[in-house]
């Protein structure tokens, strides 16, 4: 399948030979710039800016450190979620603050879904590769997951995603509604022409988890680690 070039893959491809990491505000606007769904953030740095962020984007939000080169934020206590008032927002914000740094991303919180797991994997034989499987918990519980060559066309994305076992939650949790396939469908497909476009530049690209949502899918985190930071 022929794709159109993505007019902000020359951009990115300079940025990402930069040799520094990106942020999560950075990595969610490149996932954005390849149609993969995000949640609309803020990056504050002060207390006001948490609470007027959090009224902006309607509470509950989600606070989650934007401090530099932490990569795993709930390993450091970087991770609030679901504050339910600016109350909370700013005491959250005054911890982080403390521990971490002033700089956080504050997000409303995403509906119930599904969550799985995409990534961006450098194979020595095939090149860039994009993962999709089970995220959240399930990841290490069930290690269900497939690799695509990128760029994959959208009817393989469809198979292997149908022949994964985290397939059969996108038809309805426990009588709940059906999640977005085709929104599940169309991130993968974005991922892997940002692999096929970028691929050589990145180390490693994780977006875990992506919620799947009965209309849409959004990209709760991005870990994007360029390959000249890597080396």
């Amino acid at each position: 399948e022929s794709r159109a070039a993505n007019p902000r893959a020359a951009a990115w491809r300079a940025r990402l030979a930069e040799g520094t990491p990106l942020d999560e505000a950075e990595g969610l606007a490149l996932l954005a710039d390849y149609g993969i769904g995000v949640l609309s953030h803020r990056v504050v740095t002060s207390h006001d800016g948490a609470l007027a962020a959090a009224r902006e984007l309607g509470l509950p939000v989600a606070l989650k450190t934007a401090a530099p080169g932490i990569a795993h934020k709930t390993d450091v206590g970087g991770v609030k979620l679901n504050l339910k008032s600016e109350i909370e927002v700013g005491a959250a914000w005054h911890d982080m603050a403390q521990r971490l740094g002033p700089r956080a991303i504050v997000a409303p919180m995403a509906g119930e879904g599904a969550e799985l797991v995409l990534g961006i994997v450098a194979d020595p034989r095939f090149g860039p590769m994009v993962v999709v499987g089970a995220g959240g918990i399930l990841v290490e519980l069930l290690g269900d997951a497939a690799a695509l060559v990128a760029p994959a066309p959208r009817h393989e994305v469809e198979t292997v995603l149908a022949s994964l076992r985290v397939s059969r939650l996108l038809d309805g949790i426990r009588g709940g509604p059906a999640l977005d396939r085709a929104a599940v469908i169309d991130a993968v497909v974005g991922l892997s022409n940002l692999a096929a476009d970028l691929g050589d530049t990145i180390a490693e690209l994780d977006v875990n988890p992506l919620r799947v949502l009965p209309r849409g899918a959004v990209a709760l985190d991005a870990l994007v680690v360029p390959a000249a930071v890597a080396r």
